[in-house]
């Protein structure tokens, strides 16, 4: 076995334990800030009472984040509910009362109940649609195959063709996909 076939049986492996990897992981679930659990969420850490607008699970809208109080010395010098004579723990809790919030947007606040995982994928090829011979045998094919071309972007070329022709094939035998199908995707929940 030359080294070009040892070369794309490792491939083969890299992407088998890469998919394996994707398919098998879970993923956390984030509570969406336009649907109803969020909703409460976000009420219930605002200490406000939940709005009753109808919600979409639109993504586009956000989640619900995490926040810390961010308190600077100005805060505490200008906050009027600080008197003097209070003990530490009535300071601490004045300057928490009044304290600006910050979103910590890489924190997304998570469902524990639900989890996400990777929805089915494939990984396409094209077929070797033709055979190069070196006429060197002394030389690996690897080193005669990278060696730069006369013809410019003809591959390139060959390579769009040949996909336009055979198309994308699905896991299913002699399925293929259209291009241009339009496919509705959907976030499903299951328990």
């Amino acid at each position: 076995m030359d080294g070009w076939h040892l070369t794309r049986l490792t491939n083969l492996v890299a992407l088998a334990l890469a998919r394996t990897r994707l398919m098998t992981a879970r993923y956390p679930y984030y509570l969406l800030a336009d649907s109803a659990e969020g909703v409460r969420k976000q009420a219930e850490l605002d200490q406000a009472i939940p709005s009753d607008a109808p919600v979409d699970q639109d993504i586009r809208k956000g989640f619900v984040y995490k926040t810390v109080p961010h308190v600077t010395l100005k805060s505490i010098a200008n906050n009027p509910d600080i008197k003097e004579g209070m003990s530490r723990a009535e300071i601490d809790s004045a300057i928490a009362r009044r304290a600006d919030r910050e979103v910590l947007y890489d924190q997304p606040h998570e469902d524990p109940k639900r989890l996400r995982v990777a929805g089915p994928f494939t990984v396409e090829s094209l077929s070797p649609h033709r055979t190069i011979d070196t006429g060197d045998e002394r030389r690996p094919v690897s080193e005669v195959v990278t060696e730069p071309q006369v013809d410019g972007g003809r591959y390139e070329s060959a390579i769009l063709d040949n996909l336009r022709k055979a198309g994308v094939q699905n896991s299913i035998k002699q399925e293929r996909l259209v291009k241009g199908a339009q496919t509705q995707f959907r976030h499903a929940a299951a328990s």
